[in-house]
């Protein structure tokens, strides 16, 4: 079933001169786990591996933080986000949606599941390596992904018990399509997204 929709790209509904301008690096799409986003300094290297018996070790270890569930999502109308404040941009059915990686970066909104929307979504930012990967499922389901601790150089993911690495292919969900973007340029290409403020959002709502 295919239900995965790239608006960025659908020629009927972005002017010619826009469609060139995405050719630049300031806007990509991605599937799975991206590589640094290159608009930005690029992220500091993967760390090693700690001593065991060091404190560092403490930061290697699984660790279940409940996510986000259902959040709070703001028209576009509501806010007032600066055009280079950077986000990850989804469209799934008729949910076209912006998150803003800044509010993604606390470690207890590193995974946020969106299960009113038609279908379930995962938005997952690991902000010691910069990785998004968003996963999806099916219409129906509601998707319960924790984040699970840091080990190996990478976000580990807790979902049904298990715990697996952000990147890992074995994560039992879909790779849903995204776009790593400026809030600007997501909201010229999509005037009617809604947004994901977290805990930016006395920052950006409007009084």
């Amino acid at each position: 079933m295919k239900y995965l929709i790239d608006r960025i790209t659908d020629r009927t509904r972005i002017p010619l001169q826009y469609r060139m301008g995405l050719a630049l690096a300031s806007m990509f799409v991605a599937v799975g786990c991206d590589t640094a986003d290159p608009t930005m300094l690029p992220p500091p290297p993967h760390p090693m591996l700690p001593d065991p018996d060091s404190v560092d070790a403490m930061m290697n270890t699984p660790f279940i933080i409940p996510p986000v569930l259902d959040p709070v999502i703001y028209l576009a109308k509501e806010v007032d986000i600066p055009a280079d404040e950077r986000v990850v941009g989804v469209v799934v059915g008729e949910t076209v949606r912006a998150y803003l990686i800044s509010a993604l970066k606390h470690m207890q909104s590193h995974v946020v599941n969106e299960n009113q929307t038609e279908f379930p979504v995962c938005i997952t930012y690991c902000d010691r390596t910069d990785c998004v990967r968003v996963l999806g499922a099916d219409k129906g389901d509601t998707l319960t992904v924790q984040t699970g601790g840091f080990q190996n150089g990478e976000m580990l993911l807790r979902l049904n018990e298990q715990m697996y690495p952000q990147n890992s292919a074995d994560v039992p969900l879909k790779d849903v399509q995204y776009t790593r973007t400026t809030w600007g340029e997501w909201l010229q290409a999509n005037p009617s997204t809604t947004v994901y403020l977290g805990y930016r959002k006395d920052d950006f709502l409007k009084r």
